[in-house]
């Protein structure tokens, strides 16, 4: 499974590179049907190839959800080790997480980004750090029930620091969780990232998104349907995409457990 998220990561990164003229305008072409001309999948209402355009926001969709699920799981993980390893964080750490989720996340990403100009750093790092707490419980959780193990016991026996064992004898317990947990994040943050976009507050134009393409598709769903079926398409495939691989790397994690 690894190796096919790494080959359809490659293979998106790849073709996103290769068509350059996704914002290359001509008026004299404006809604083309499917192949013509040079145009497999037609052009847009300022005569943009189709194609170009939704393969750049499929990689730019994916590469937001990739870096946001790493910033929120950085976050996540650090609160999640010192909640459960440290007694006396726990309190102050899982009333903070109870603040931050008890607001709806949509809603604070959209004040977030109101504040500042929207750009695609601004839209990573409010959807990283909006998206921390869910993984810190769960990293939380693995800890508390870890730490009591007798390998635990002993690394703290013979004098290892904190440091040490959190790092080495913790951390490395929960990786099979938090792999999963990150991999559906990456769904999540990409979800996120259309709704930001399609309410005009994510990635800005001339710069293609699949949110924003599916708000401006809208406006010709009679005449020409495809610029809102296509990205829209798009986005579904790629978040059940991830949504299935995180599944099947739970079996896979849960059976070789």
């Amino acid at each position: 499974m690894i190796f096919i998220l790494f080959t359809v990561a490659f293979s998106i990164f790849s073709f996103s590179f290769m068509f350059s003229n996704y914002n290359t305008v001509d008026l004299d072409n404006i809604l083309k049907p499917a192949f013509s001309g040079n145009h497999l999948l037609g052009t847009d209402q300022f005569g943009r190839d189709l194609f170009a355009r939704n393969i750049q926001a499929v990689y730019i969709s994916v590469f937001i959800g990739f870096v946001a699920s790493v910033v929120s799981a950085f976050i996540g993980i650090f609160f999640g080790l010192i909640s459960g390893y440290f007694k006396s964080f726990d309190n102050i750490v899982m009333r903070f997480v109870e603040i931050v989720q008890s607001f709806p996340t949509l809603l604070i990403l959209i004040a977030l980004i109101s504040i500042f100009d929207p750009t695609i750093k601004l839209t990573i790092l409010v959807i990283g750090l909006v998206s921390w707490p869910s993984i810190t419980r769960i990293v939380r959780g693995q800890v508390l029930k870890i730490r009591t193990e007798q390998f635990v016991i002993a690394a703290q026996a013979m004098g290892y620091s904190d440091f040490r064992v959190l790092t080495y004898h913790i951390f490395l317990n929960c990786l099979s969780p938090l792999i999963i947990i990150f991999t559906l994040n990456i769904s999540s943050s990409m979800m996120f990232e259309a709704g930001l976009s399609f309410l005009g507050l994510g990635v800005q134009p001339p710069t293609p998104s699949l949110g924003r393409m599916i708000n401006e598709g809208k406006d010709f769903i009679l005449s020409s349907p495809k610029l809102f079926m296509i990205p829209s398409v798009m986005l579904a495939i790629i978040i059940i995409f991830f949504n299935t691989l995180g599944e099947k790397l739970r079996e896979v994690l849960e059976v070789k457990k």
